[in-house]
């Protein structure tokens, strides 16, 4: 369907269970190059719980012209909770604008899940001078797999479209990509994401990307993103990028944790313009691991351009990685100025500042041939990564000296502990004035526990006599010593007899 003069070309409305698309079948709804009418070409409807496109197809809502573009909307069929789509390679649903025409918008919805995979493309785009149209994406959970590019680009010198996409999950995975694109001198469009459960990028060239191409002088375009939980993983990332003369874009990143593992990324770089920034704001955690990267860097064609700026921002969150892993946060240039990393967080564990790369979790700010850039880091006064002291990994040995025995009795001892194994204060070292008595040894008859057996069992005592004011003592024939209860007579009172006590002990026998 198409208008080709003042007229407005009429709308497509398809209600299916299921569509497919074969062969070279197209569903269009086209404003000429004549059309002058400036409410724009007709728009497509298709409601259809199960999309297929299969071949050189496609479903298009664009303008050759002046006129606008019409809009594109694809829903479930009856509100059926879920959309399924799959586009074979060379398939593409597209609003698009190839002359001065604004491009129409791509509207997704459904109200519990959709699912688009495939190696096609959804995309909004302008060929022209014409601004590309957007992409709008509702649902719970969004599902986008096996190459498939959502894309708002600009091929001339009208500027790129945005891509908004409200949901509770985003996986993508096996290459799937968020792409906007500008190939021209116009920006291209932002890349705006409010997930409110958690977004998970997985696989190599699978993420978010807002790019320049290269002999474009525009601008990269944005990257916006706001989530609880955050992951990238094996190569997946989020990238902003000029190819051509052009800034990067910058990246805003607000989540409750973060965690970048086996070579995920997040970057902003540029050939030969300035790197573009990266803000990063973190509620709880920053996880790297297995060689991951947040780096913004400018000159990768080797030439000019500063260093893009990096700030987390983590007051009551910790920034974690593994020291021999090789997972970076840097903000360097080739010849312009390195840039400026500026962290804030409750404690940074694994990574630290140095001078330059090395095969360590590094936090850098270098330039190869130009000014060095500089590193702030605000954590509180304990820092773990310095001073620690290392405790020791033998435990210390406790000294007994042994005591006085009497049959039927427990044995007495006391252990003597020392100092312990730490300093006075975490921030001391140990003192070489630690005090280590010698082990006391027993004459092997005195030691109870070199005996094998116990022939008889020790008598059972008997309990104490009525306590009896003494009045006197005295000295019997055998030199004991004897309480007497009358001092004229000397005569020991019947309740009081001498209980002979033998103390032993390893240092001495005058006891």
């Amino acid at each position: 369907m198409e208008t080709s003069g003042a007229g407005k070309a009429g709308d497509i409305i398809v209600n299916t269970p299921s569509l497919s698309i074969s062969d070279t079948a197209r569903i269009t709804a086209t404003a000429t190059k004549t059309a002058t009418n400036t409410e724009g070409g007709g728009s497509i409807t298709l409601n259809a719980s199960k999309i297929d496109l299969a071949g050189i197809v496609g479903v298009f809502a664009e303008t050759q012209g002046e006129a606008p573009a019409g809009t594109l909307k694809l829903n479930p069929y009856q509100n059926q909770p879920d959309l399924d789509i799959t586009l074979f390679p060379n398939s593409t649903i597209s609003a698009s604008t190839s002359a001065s025409g604004k491009g129409g918008d791509l509207i997704l919805a459904a109200p519990e899940t959709i699912n688009v995979a495939g190696q096609g493309k959804l995309t909004v785009e302008s060929t022209g001078t014409g601004e590309a149209g957007n992409i709008q994406i509702t649902t719970q959970n969004l599902n986008i797999n096996d190459g498939v590019k959502i894309s708002a680009s600009n091929n001339s010198t009208g500027k790129g479209g945005n891509i908004q996409v409200n949901a509770n999950n985003l996986i993508a995975n096996n290459g799937a990509q968020l792409l906007t694109a500008t190939f021209g001198n116009a920006p291209a469009g932002n890349i705006n994401l409010e997930i409110r459960d958690q977004i998970s990028l997985s696989g190599t060239d699978t993420g978010l990307f807002a790019n320049t191409e290269k002999g474009s002088i525009g601008y990269g375009g944005n990257i916006n993103v706001i989530t609880n939980d955050f992951s990238l993983s094996n190569g997946g990332g989020v990238s902003t990028s000029s190819e051509g003369q052009g800034k990067a874009g910058d990246i805003h990143i607000n989540s409750g944790s973060t965690a970048l593992d086996n070579q995920g990324f997040i970057a902003a770089t540029s050939n030969s313009g300035d790197g573009g920034n990266i803000n990063l704001t973190v509620d709880d955690l920053l996880l790297l691991r297995g060689g991951s990267e947040i780096s913004t860097t400018a000159g990768t064609d080797r030439r000019g351009g500063n260093g893009g700026n990096i700030i987390i921002n983590a007051p009551s969150g910790f920034i974690v990685a593994v020291p021999g892993e090789n997972s970076d946060i840097s903000a360097n240039a080739f010849s312009g100025a390195g840039g400026r990393v500026n962290i804030k967080a409750n404690g940074i564990y694994g990574i630290k500042f140095r001078e330059s790369p090395t095969l360590l979790s590094d936090i850098t700010a270098s330039s190869e041939f130009g000014t060095q850039g500089t590193v702030e880091l605000n954590t509180p006064d304990v820092d773990p990564n310095s001073g620690l002291v290392e405790l020791p990994t033998v435990a210390v040995d406790t000294q007994i000296a042994q005591g006085c025995y009497s049959p039927g009795y427990a044995q007495n001892s006391f252990i003597i502990t020392g100092r312990g194994g730490l300093p006075p204060n975490p921030r001391e070292a140990f003192s070489s004035n630690i005090v280590r008595p010698e082990w006391a040894t027993l004459d092997p008859s005195n030691d109870i526990n070199s005996q094998q057996t116990i022939k008889e069992k020790p008598p059972i005592p008997t309990p104490p006599a009525p306590i009896v004011e003494a009045t006197g003592w005295g000295i019997n024939t055998k030199g004991e010593i004897v309480l007497t209860a009358n001092a004229s007579t000397g005569t020991p009172h019947k309740n009081w007899q001498q209980s002979p006590v033998t103390c032993s002990s390893a240092k001495s026998a005058d006891n």
